[in-house]
């Protein structure tokens, strides 16, 4: 191995073991960097969100936290996801989930007020999950909005459809 081969071998370890010395902490300050309003904890862990939840592009394998309901939008996409599981159940604005590598919409929010847009998962072949309602649109790389409305009608009824949230 001449000298450059051990000064890269040399730069990569530097790299490799900075990438891992220094690990996302998913705590309070955490959640305050990427809420755009207020949250509180709720006795069983789960967040509530009068605002936004903005999480695109944080290199996430997972949402580190349950969300309940977030009164704003929320955004998971350019991630590394492979489930939705911790995603709000009520969305008040528009849902994002695009760019990742979600299999299925299983734990993802049963309800949405504004759309849900979830293009760019290519690995997406169900609506099995798919929210009880969206209130203006649907949009994924596979299925259009009429698709998820028949499939959600099917599923659910048409007067969960087209209903105003009810809270449990």
């Amino acid at each position: 191995m001449d000298k450059l081969d051990k000064a890269i071998d040399v730069l990569l370890s530097e790299e490799e073991e900075s990438l891992f010395s220094n690990p996302l902490v998913f705590d309070d300050a955490w959640l305050d960097e990427h809420i755009d309003g207020t949250w509180t904890r709720k006795d069983d862990g789960t967040i509530d969100v009068v605002g936004n939840v903005y999480l695109p592009s944080a290199n996430l394998k997972e949402i580190p936290f349950q969300f309940g309901e977030v009164t704003g939008e929320f955004s998971c996409s350019m991630n590394r996801l492979t489930s939705l599981k911790g995603s709000p159940r009520k969305v008040g604005g528009s849902f994002y989930c695009t760019r990742n590598d979600i299999t299925s919409l299983e734990g993802g929010p049963e309800w949405v007020d504004e759309s849900y847009f979830c293009d760019a998962n290519e690995d997406l072949y169900s609506l099995k999950g798919a929210p009880k309602h969206v209130g203006v649109f649907f949009r994924s790389s596979r299925y259009t909005d009429d698709q998820y409305r028949k499939y959600a009608e099917r599923v659910y009824g048409k007067e969960m459809v087209d209903a105003k949230w009810m809270p449990k």
